[in-house]
């Protein structure tokens, strides 16, 4: 078992055992009287439980149940007792806790929260009591309410005797309990049982003795609650009692002379007051002390107080004449301590503040409550600031504690100054306002003081504001140098620092202009330097006095938070411009940029937009796209996941193209780069970026990879063209020469006839080839394209058929444009079998010529054809229009959508060659179901029409001269040999170019003309002529070729046109261009 268990153990069973002696020991029935004058064991549990808690009462039922049992009582008759013992128990114990009971019972509420505990919780056994007597032993011959009265007193004696002694004793702390304090108490207890043994017996019988006892008792009970407090009068009151009931009980004292029947009641009384009047009087007693020791320590803290604090402390009268001063050290006073006693406020303030303070003394006593006044006194000079706080003492005085308040005065007007100079920075006031401000206010604070702003030019000094300096001092000053002793200013602008002058005519640094500070009256200067944020030195604040003086720490203080403020002022001024200069900066940049910028949250909300991102995205102005998620625009869903994660995980993206939608549906490709911008603590703030539109990029690119690829094949098909053409060539002259050897109507004429139709559709179908490609040798002259077209509507009808009808629009006058006529005739024929295709059942085509005046160079998708007038040509049909995948491949050679067998691919391939060989541009519009339109863009010429070409010449037999031949195809210089031969020439043969320079050469008679072949091995035919030329100058030449580029060839290698003879040509082709080489002029020597 733990030691505090074995102490709770050790504490119930005294508890016990005291109770029992309390029963044992009570007074016995006598012949004096019936029942016991006081019952102990109440007071005794009542303790008990109070000390030990509610669970001690268990040990009071306990007793009370031993007890009955002793005293040979029936169960039914003993547990009733102990019920109602055990009820009083607990009822005191609660009684004494919810009425706050101090174990002191130093306070007379104590005595009173006894006195009501005694008076209630013998109810608790008397309630028992009445149960038992009314249903577990029921005596008819007794009444339930018999002695009753009798119980309750000696119940509530028994509370009163021995609760304050057991509480106030028992809670005494252990160091208390000394050898002298139980000497005493044992000396004092014999002393009282000792006089009251001797009085009993010895005082007058009946009233009148008892009167006596009273007072031989209650001086000496007094005396203990006076000498030694409550604890003492407790013990003694009870011990009296207790010794005046058991005397009474065996028969001694005056109280044997009053009737038996009264004599237990007239006991009960006199032990009632013996016990309630000295405690009532002991607790007055401890009251009052406390309150005397109370009233000690609150003077002594307040004289305490009066010494620590700072404060001046006034008593006046009513009439505000001192009647006791406290004065801290440092306090500066009118008058010393004894000056002031016996003499009036009058003496020592302005009038007005007297009035003020008298006021405030009749207000203090009138309410009764602390009232404040502020006042003003002078010392030294100076006038200080004071608050008395007054509070009342008695009827006709108060206390007032004084305050010096001068420097809270001084940092009110201060933060005034400040506040006010201030709300002119944030309101944007000009400096020189600001300046003005400044030196009101210094001068405001500082009187007698005048001041100064002066404002550093690089290294000269210029007055901004000094309206209380003489004009002609300021002139003065004006655009003085600083340096190290340039007066005040000058050199705390040179060194930075502040200088103080407290007298001008003799310091060195104004040596040179004491003279003129004396004639204006100005005595002493100080100066503070004014700087701007970065420290550098603007200017200087100068407080000026016409008197010698040096500045209190405040007042120095107070210019150099001057010269802060005027910092301040410059500093955000110059801020202010700079901030104003990059805000139109900003504003010119987002009005004139066409990219879009912008930032948005890290939800990716835009914050902010320019003019061009609201542009871009179809708005018609910044904020209504604020608010606006930016992402949602990315069209792709992996892509703008794809953004997200880049800008969040890698903290960037740069020139990311990205396909977007605008506000109405539409799409566009923009180029998007940004950055993510994170804080301190890395967590992102925002997202900042910019879009440009890249759609006409895009559409360029896309034109490049289709020009690209379509040259790629365009150069395949020239190629092959080249190789057919000298194939052609042959077959050509051989037919020509079988159908002329043959007769008419024959097998074999009919079989020469067919080769020879052949032979001209394969040359038709090369030379859409070239024309696809570019590389046809076209005959350009200006006609008007309205014309062309007119000419063609009878023959265009009758090719579409009766199912169709052509409708032809002119939307403008004549249309003059430079091209070639057939090739144009060629592609307006294209253009209107692939309308008359795409309507299987008949419809409507119409052809329709306007002018037009591009402004973009890629207004038709085509960047080759630049800005500027162009003649329009549009080929519309009502048919089932193009997929975009079908208009994209639409102008692919060899590409078609009709059934094998119709059509070879080539239609608006060879359209987009002439065209875009012509000069100009093709492009389709269409949508599924809604037709196509076909446009076609030409410069527009402003040269005259061109006369028609004359007829060329009949061709004639029996021509004479030497001619050379140069071809390195074997089957094509056999014919070409051939063909001169029979027309009467006499020939030379060579199968490359050094032969024939060779032959030339050898042949010594002269040559009449050179037919050669541009692309040869060894030496081509523009080298070999212009070796020719430089031997034999003069010489006339015919080049032949397949290549339609090499019809350029004679220029560039000899200096002049010459002839040209494109393959394949027919043996009477080769001998009228023979014909017209040999009778034009010779050619020149050129460059070789």
């Amino acid at each position: 078992m733990s030691r505090s268990r074995l102490l709770e153990v050790g504490r119930w069973v005294s508890f016990g055992v005291l109770l029992l002696a309390a029963v044992v020991l009570r007074e016995r029935p006598s012949q004096v009287f019936d029942e016991a004058i006081i019952w102990l064991p109440s007071g005794v549990a009542i303790a008990g439980v109070y000390l030990l808690g509610a669970r001690a009462a268990w040990v009071v039922a306990g007793v009370t149940i031993l007890q009955r049992l002793l005293l040979q009582y029936e169960w039914g008759q003993a547990w009733p007792g102990a019920a109602g013992s055990t009820c009083e128990a607990l009822l005191g114990a609660y009684l004494l806790r919810r009425l706050r009971f101090d174990t002191d019972c130093a306070r007379l509420r104590d005595v009173g929260a006894l006195l009501a505990t005694a008076a209630i919780a013998p109810f608790g056994s008397l309630f028992f009591s009445y149960i038992a007597r009314m249903y577990v032993w029921p005596n008819p011959a007794v009444p339930f309410y018999s002695d009753w009265d009798a119980w309750w007193r000696m119940n509530a004696l028994g509370v009163l005797a021995i609760v304050p002694v057991a509480l106030t004793w028992l809670r005494l702390p252990r160091r208390e309990w000394t050898a002298g304090l139980a000497g005493r108490l044992l000396v004092s207890s014999a002393g009282i049982v000792a006089l009251i043994l001797a009085t009993l017996d010895n005082v007058p019988p009946g009233t009148i003795g008892i009167l006596w006892l009273h007072l031989l008792m209650l001086p000496l009970v007094m005396y203990a609650a006076a000498r030694f407090g409550v604890r003492a009068t407790a013990f003694a009151s009870a011990l009296a009692a207790l010794v005046v009931s058991l005397a009474t009980s065996a028969g001694h004292g005056p109280f044997l002379d009053v009737v038996k029947s009264q004599r237990h009641t007239a006991v009960q009384l006199f032990e009632l007051s013996f016990l309630a009047v000295p405690l009532a009087f002991g607790a007055l007693i401890s009251e009052r002390r406390e309150a005397e020791s109370r009233e000690m320590r609150s003077d002594a803290l307040r004289r305490s107080m009066q010494s620590a604090l700072p404060d001046l402390t006034y008593r006046l009268r009513r009439d505000g004449v001192f009647l006791d001063v406290s004065i801290p050290p440092g306090m500066r006073t009118p008058a010393p301590r004894d000056e002031l006693i016996g003499r009036s406020l009058d003496d020592f303030v302005s009038p007005e503040h007297a009035r003020l303070f008298r006021e405030a003394i009749e207000r203090t006593l009138t309410e009764r409550g602390p009232v404040t006044v502020e006042y003003e006194i002078p010392v030294g000079g100076m006038r200080l600031a004071r608050e008395a706080r007054c509070v009342p003492h008695g009827d006709d005085e108060v206390l007032a504690v004084v305050r010096d308040i001068s420097s809270r005065k001084w940092a009110e007007r201060t933060i005034a100054f400040e506040a006010a100079v201030l709300e002119w920075v944030a309101e944007g006031r000009p400096p020189g306002e600001v300046y003005a401000a400044i030196v009101a206010g210094l001068e405001h604070l500082l009187p007698g003081a005048m001041c100064s702003i002066i404002e550093l030019d690089g290294t000269r000094l210029h007055v901004a504001t000094a309206p209380s300096l003489p004009a002609a001092y300021n002139a003065a000053v004006e655009g003085v140098e600083i340096g190290p002793e340039v007066g005040s200013c000058g050199t705390a602008a040179y060194h930075g620092k502040t200088v103080v002058v407290r007298e001008i005519a003799t310091s060195p640094l104004w040596a040179p202009w004491k003279d003129l500070a004396h004639g204006f009256g100005l005595a002493a200067c100080w100066s503070v330097p004014i700087r701007g944020a970065a420290g550098t030195v603007l200017g200087t604040c100068a407080v000026y006095h016409s008197e010698p003086r040096e500045p209190e720490p405040q007042e120095l203080a107070l210019a150099e938070r001057a010269g802060a403020l005027a910092g301040i002022a410059l500093e955000r001024a110059s801020r202010i411009e700079a901030l104003r200069r990059s805000q139109d900066l900003l504003e010119a940049v987002n009005r004139n940029v066409k990219e879009g910028l912008f930032r948005t949250d890290p939800e990716g909300v835009l914050v902010y937009a320019n003019l061009g991102l609201a542009r871009l995205f179809g708005f018609e102005s910044p904020e209504q796209m604020l608010g606006f998620r930016l992402g949602t625009t990315v069209v792709d869903p992996e892509r703008r996941v794809q953004l997200r994660r880049l800008a969040r995980e890698q903290g960037q993206w740069l020139n990311e193209e990205v396909e977007c939608r605008r506000q109405d549906g539409t799409t566009f490709w923009g180029l998007i780069s940004g950055t993510t911008v994170r804080d301190e603590a890395g967590e992102i703030r925002s997202f900042d970026g910019a879009v440009a539109d890249i759609t006409a990029r895009k559409e360029l690119e896309l034109q490049l990879r289709q020009s690209q690829k379509m040259e790629a094949v365009g150069k395949l098909a020239g190629g092959v063209a080249h190789d057919f053409n000298n194939l052609l060539t042959v077959i050509y002259g051989a037919a020509d020469a079988i159908r002329a050897e043959v007769p008419t109507g024959g097998v074999v004429h009919s079989h020469a006839e067919q080769v020879l139709d052949a032979a001209s559709r394969a040359s038709r179908l090369t030379r859409q080839l070239l024309a696809y490609s570019r590389q046809q040798v076209l005959s350009p002259r200006v006609l008007d394209l309205t014309l062309v077209v007119d000419q063609m509507g009878g023959m265009l009808r009758r090719l579409i058929g009766e199912d169709y009808r052509l409708v032809i629009e002119h939307a403008s006058g004549p249309l003059w444009v430079r091209v070639d006529p057939s090739q144009i005739e060629q592609v307006l024929l294209n253009l209107l079998v692939n309308a008359r295709d795409a309507m299987p059942d008949g419809g409507a085509i119409t052809i329709r010529t306007e002018r037009a005046r591009f402004l973009d160079a890629n207004v038709t998708g085509d960047a080759d054809l630049g800005a500027g007038p162009r003649a329009i040509l549009s080929v519309r049909d009502d048919g089932e229009g193009m997929s975009e995948e079908v208009k994209a491949r639409a102008f692919d050679p060899f590409f078609t959508t009709k059934p094998l067998g119709q059509g070879t691919g080539l239609g608006l391939s060879t359209v987009y060659g002439i065209v875009k060989q012509s000069g100009g541009a093709v492009w389709l519009d269409s949508t599924p179901g809604r037709g196509t339109t076909a446009r076609i863009a030409l410069p527009i010429s402003a040269e005259p029409i061109a006369e028609p070409d004359a007829p060329a010449p009949a061709a004639s037999t029996g021509q004479s001269g030497t001619l050379l031949v140069v071809e390195d195809e074997p089957g094509v210089r056999a014919l070409v040999c051939m063909t001169l031969r029979r027309a009467g020439y006499d020939v030379l043969e060579a199968a490359d170019g050094e032969w024939g320079v060779s032959a030339a050469a050898q042949h010594a008679g002269p040559i009449d003309l050179v037919v050669t072949d541009v692309v040869m091995p060894r030496l081509n035919g523009p080298a070999m002529a212009a070796r020719l030329l430089a031997a034999r100058p003069g010489l006339r030449f015919l080049f032949m070729s397949g290549y339609p580029d090499d019809a350029r060839a004679p220029q560039e290698f000899i200096g002049s046109a010459g002839a040209f003879l494109a393959k394949p040509f027919t043996p009477s082709q080769l001998l009228h261009a023979a014909r017209a080489a040999i009778t034009s002029p010779p050619v020149s020597a050129g460059r070789s």
